[in-house]
């Protein structure tokens, strides 16, 4: 079963700001990311050891939104994210 999820987030300050530091993907979530999240089609990895997770940027607008995608992981134990969700 697949869900959608969504968060918004309000932060003071500037859009500009704030959609630059989303992208830059190592420098608040995790040292070991890897990739580009900058524009639409960007691919990247976040990586906690044995779990990681690869997402897609489906949309980047500019200063006005950023979505992702989860394309594919695995996490501890063997579970493993499916595809495309």
């Amino acid at each position: 079963m697949s869900q959608d999820y969504s968060c918004v987030v309000k932060a003071n300050v500037s859009a500009e700001d704030a959609f630059g530091k989303l992208s830059r993907i190592s420098d608040w979530w995790n040292q070991k990311a890897t990739g580009s999240a900058q524009k639409a089609g960007d691919k990247f990895r976040v990586d906690f050891g044995e779990t990681w997770v690869d997402f897609e940027v489906v949309e980047a607008v500019s200063s006005r939104r950023i979505s992702w995608r989860i394309h594919s992981g695995a996490a501890h134990a063997g579970v493993v994210v499916p595809s495309e969700q």
